[in-house]
């Protein structure tokens, strides 16, 4: 990538004070987020579970959220998909 490239990327970066990712594919986005460690790795076991490598099960999982509400108790989370059999 040439330095004038670059430097027309950077000026249209989505946000002020912030250059756009050079590793990040169109339309996609990062997700940071502390985690404690237990959670986290209920994420990867899950994602083990489901036979799925950890980013596709995150994707998948951050697209299927439901509304929480800690007031009015558990959520009523939709039926899980069956676990694929190999």
């Amino acid at each position: 990538m040439s330095n004038e490239s670059q430097s027309q990327s950077r000026a249209t970066a989505i946000s002020q004070g912030r250059r756009r990712s050079t590793v990040l594919p169109e339309g996609y986005s990062w997700l940071s987020v502390p985690l404690p460690t237990e959670a986290l790795n209920h994420l990867h076991i899950q994602a083990r579970r489901s036979a799925m490598p950890f980013r596709q099960y995150v994707q998948t999982w951050a697209l299927d959220a439901f509304p929480y509400n800690h007031e009015a108790g558990p959520a009523i989370a939709p039926e899980p998909a069956p676990v694929p059999v190999n």
